[in-house]
């Protein structure tokens, strides 16, 4: 029998800890905010992940483009099942 161990986040100098990779959400939430956005339940869930220690930043990335990804495509639907 085997069993898979997933790998652990490797992450680096800057983000150790939860308190390290929060203040990196933190800073990344206020550019957000300036630039208009408000990051949705979604953004905050795999936020939360990533401080505690579940994702690495590239992985949070992979996330939020892959969810926002299928969000467009279902809305693409849509408009084309609206459109018939």
């Amino acid at each position: 029998m085997t069993t898979e161990t997933a790998a652990l986040p490797v992450y680096s100098a800057r983000e150790q800890t939860a308190g390290q990779r929060q203040y990196l959400i933190d800073m990344g939430r206020s550019w957000q905010e300036a630039q208009g956005a408000t990051p949705g339940p979604v953004a905050e869930a795999v936020y939360a992940r990533y401080v505690a220690g579940e994702l690495t930043l590239t992985q949070v990335t992979d996330e939020l483009v892959r969810y926002y990804a299928q969000q467009r495509e279902a809305r693409e639907q849509l408009g084309k099942e609206v459109a018939k």
